[in-house]
């Protein structure tokens, strides 16, 4: 029986690196509390099963209709307030930002990036992504995203995992323009590595379509819009 090959300890040093260092500044850095504070008093409406529809916390504004498209990450948020308060948010914000340069740097290793170079890119990353990295909901789609980059990243050597890129692509696109263009290049690549019958190729193509009408008919934001599309027909 072969032994398994023993990891470089410089290796699993500087992986190491890129996953604590954002990981512990996120957990000592003092958390915004501004728009926190709103998200976790909608929340507290989201978990009494009401979502936000006009606005009740601008005085200027009282009563105007409010399209909150952030309903389900502010439910999360205050469920976390709840649970452990102002520590438990603290603890999920390091856990996100760790969570997202790890697999970021997982992404930076999968192109043939050295662990060194792979280290140094990641904390150069969170250097400058640093100050946008607060408890807001666009943090809940970082890892998304950074998972999405990992799944193109390593598409040769597993391309199984590009199955679950389509689902990464559709939470996480409004956390960068970047998903756009990870969302085309996995177009033009993900039938080039896992070859299937057409028969099947259309069936999963259905089964994408029925999820997107459902999503679309129960999301508040997407009913919103839908109307707005149907009274500019009409109009017209």
């Amino acid at each position: 029986m072969e032994r398994p090959e023993r990891r470089d300890p410089l290796d699993v040093a500087w992986a190491s690196l890129a996953l604590l260092v954002p990981t512990i500044v996120s957990l000592l850095s003092r958390m915004g509390a501004i728009d926190l504070a709103y998200h976790i008093r909608a929340g507290e409406d989201v978990l009494h099963g009401n979502i936000p529809r006009v606005d009740t916390y601008t005085f200027t504004v009282a009563g105007t209709p409010w399209l909150d498209q952030q309903w389900l990450a502010q439910g999360v948020f205050a469920a976390l307030y709840r649970l452990g308060g102002w520590p438990l948010l603290a603890a999920a914000q390091a856990l996100l930002v760790g969570a997202t340069f790890s697999l970021v740097y997982l992404a930076a290793r999968a192109t043939g990036a050295s662990s060194k170079t792979g280290a140094l890119l990641v904390l150069a990353g969170f250097l400058v992504a640093s100050p946008g990295l607060g408890m807001r909901p666009q943090l809940l789609a970082l890892p998304l995203f950074a998972a999405l980059l990992w799944v193109t990243a390593s598409r040769r050597e597993h391309p199984g995992r590009l199955w679950v890129a389509p689902v990464l692509a559709a939470r996480s696109e409004g956390s960068s323009p970047v998903c756009y263009a990870e969302e085309a290049e996995l177009r033009t690549q993900v039938f080039d590595h896992v070859q299937l019958p057409d028969a099947l190729i259309t069936a999963g193509a259905a089964v994408v379509l029925i999820a997107a009408a459902t999503a679309a008919a129960l999301l508040p934001a997407a009913r919103a819009a839908r109307v707005d599309v149907v009274q500019a027909l009409r109009a017209e």
